[in-house]
């Protein structure tokens, strides 16, 4: 399998192989972490709002939380991303460091040791007043409830502006449309069923998809994966074995 997926839950880490395949994963942002990109080998293009960075063999890249981008693996690449919660993974449990110095090599470990110090956390709103405080406010409630189905039209009475006013401000304030944030929610939201080994038709019925066929589409256009797939391509850190790399 191209990708394998290393995760430890309770320091808030994930660490992400990709080899060999070429991988595209389209515009999406991570809600609470930090995101860590080392190539070991080809070429990765990372693409934001501000600008495209090609980063190839040697070179690193790091997205903040809440930040939209795309990804871009050329084939015969190899890449590592290290997803490092922005809340708890720095003060509690065994800290991101612990966990992943068993796979980094010392170049790496020195560089994410780095990084990890320099992270801040920024904020989740661009807007500011009571506009954007309300945008805000809807964002973390779609968050924390990715399950919940709301219209353009029930979003835009919850901030308090027309359907066309809140759709200019909630992209301006998260960078990304309603429809496209509630969809980044509901597939993290999947993902931590999946993990659960909650049946995929029962995965998509709890996160609010419309049916297990649309699940399974859009989860395969944002992971490369199948649900099936992801699972078989997840594992604990505490079970992971180096040599396997």
């Amino acid at each position: 399998m191209a990708v394998r997926y290393h995760y430890h839950a309770s320091a808030g880490v994930e660490a992400i192989v990709s080899k060999g395949a070429a991988l595209a994963y389209p515009r999406h942002m991570h809600l609470r972490h930090w995101t860590l990109g080392l190539v070991r080998q080809g070429m990765a293009e990372l693409e934001d709002s501000a600008a495209t960075r090609r980063v190839e063999t040697g070179g690193f890249f790091i997205v903040p939380p809440r930040l939209p981008h795309s990804l871009r693996l050329a084939g015969r690449s190899e890449l590592v991303v290290l997803c490092v919660d922005e809340a708890s993974a720095l003060h509690h449990g065994p800290g991101p460091l612990a966990v992943l110095h068993r796979f980094l090599v010392p170049r790496e470990y020195e560089l994410v040791e780095g990084m990890i110090g320099q992270m801040v956390r920024p904020a989740g709103c661009r807007e500011e007043g009571p506009a954007g405080d309300r945008i805000h406010g809807l964002a973390q409630r779609l968050a924390a409830q990715p399950e919940e189905t709301l219209s353009l039209a029930a979003m835009a009475r919850i901030a308090c502006a027309s359907p066309w006013h809140f759709l200019r401000r909630f992209r301006a304030a998260t960078g990304m449309t309603p429809h496209a944030y509630l969809l980044n929610c509901k597939i993290r939201y999947l993902r931590l069923l999946l993990r659960s080994r909650v049946a995929a038709a029962d995965a998509a019925f709890r996160a609010g998809f419309a049916d297990q066929s649309h699940m399974h589409r859009l989860f395969k256009l944002h992971h490369n994966l199948t649900p099936r797939q992801f699972v078989l391509a997840s594992s604990t850190l505490d079970e992971w074995d180096p040599a396997g790399r």
